[in-house]
């Protein structure tokens, strides 16, 4: 069984509608291509400081229609074969660059029937990408792999409140 489900979810340039052509692609092979995100700009920049209101807003922009149907659908899938483990990956095409200013973490997403935060859940790593010309990269695949690890242990750390980090 997999650890997670994958849902790849693209969002590209704004068209002469105004709305924003939305793709959606599973690891089962699903793909929804007719999606549209329909922002109301207004209504978002009124409730930045609600990050409930906000993420709200931003489910109901984006989980609509033909979109909506196939992430219910793949969260059923992921609950079956994953215990609802579901990783998805936002896509954000980089000639839509007022779309990379919105906090897209505050995301809201229907699961077990509640709304809720979705890049807060272990159940559901969220990650945000932007498109890019050049090919993905391959894993490295020589071994050891050689990390640089640096850690921060400021001397006033109490004073903030904060832990040291036990150095030993």
């Amino acid at each position: 069984m997999p650890d997670y489900a994958d849902l790849t979810i693209r969002i590209r340039p704004q068209d002469a509608a105004g709305f924003y052509p939305v793709e959606v692609e599973s690891d089962d092979g699903t793909k929804v291509e007719d999606g549209q995100l329909r922002l109301d700009a207004g209504r978002l920049r009124a409730a930045q400081t609600n990050a409930d209101a906000y993420g709200r807003l931003l489910h109901e922009a984006l989980f609509a229609g033909s979109i909506r149907d196939a992430y219910l659908a793949i969260g059923e899938r992921a609950a079956s074969q994953t215990e609802g483990r579901l990783r998805v990956r936002l896509r954000l095409d980089a000639r839509a660059a007022e779309l990379h200013a919105l906090p897209w973490e505050r995301l809201y997403h229907l699961r077990r029937g509640d709304l809720g935060p979705l890049a807060t859940s272990v159940d559901t790593p969220f990650s945000r990408y932007t498109s890019q010309k050049t090919a993905d990269y391959k894993p490295v695949g020589e071994r050891p792999l050689r990390l640089l690890v640096a850690v921060a242990n400021p001397a006033n750390l109490t004073t903030l409140g904060l832990t040291p980090v036990d150095l030993a």
